[in-house]
């Protein structure tokens, strides 16, 4: 007899439980449909994944880059960027960005 199943006109029965719990057939179908993703969408996820590992490693690089600047470059740090000029532009004052 079937899950849910009712038998009728009979007083009684004898029955012998074959399969019980998550071996019958209706328990066995009624999982969940599995999501099915084409090709492209394969393709685009690993895409996606590739290029933000690269954008985690340019910025890492960059990192690295304006630690050994800001490290190694006594009085061209400041000019690297053109602060000064744009600051004595800015406020008229000579510098606020020393390059001690």
């Amino acid at each position: 007899m079937l899950r849910g199943s009712t038998l009728c006109n009979t007083d009684w029965v004898y029955g012998v439980v074959v399969y019980t719990g998550r071996d019958t057939k209706i328990m066995q179908n009624s999982n969940k449909p599995q999501l099915k993703t084409s090709n492209v969408e394969k393709m685009l996820n690993k895409l996606i994944m590739i290029v933000f590992g690269l954008q985690i490693l340019i910025c890492m690089i960059a990192a690295l880059l304006d630690l050994y600047l800001m490290a190694y470059q006594d009085s061209k740090l400041n000019s690297y960027l053109g602060l000064e000029a744009f600051w004595q532009e800015l406020t008229g004052n000579e510098t606020i960005i020393s390059s001690e």
